[in-house]
């Protein structure tokens, strides 16, 4: 079985609600734990890819079959790498 990607967790990890009286975390893990940092990551890296894109600077990756899918691509690769680069 292949190792699952490194999403980075939690953007915005979210503290759990307090049982005041007992002290103690309580509805804990959400069922949703909402965006990674790997989606964070590859959210920031579109607006520039895009620019780039439309000032004629840059071309999407061969793989994608339309430029927006292209742009999606490489926001991920680019987020992939940021990651990588983080846990060294």
């Amino acid at each position: 079985q292949d190792n699952p990607r490194d999403d980075g967790g939690a953007a915005f990890p979210l503290m759990p609600p307090q049982d005041t009286a007992a002290g103690i975390a309580v509805g804990y893990p959400y069922p949703e734990p909402g965006m990674t940092l790997r989606d964070y990551f590859a959210a920031h890296a579109m607006p520039p890819l895009i620019a780039a894109i439309c000032a004629g600077q840059h071309t999407t990756p061969r793989i994608a079959s339309t430029p927006q899918e292209g742009i999606a691509i490489e926001a991920y690769m680019l987020a992939d790498a940021m990651l990588k680069a983080r846990a060294q």
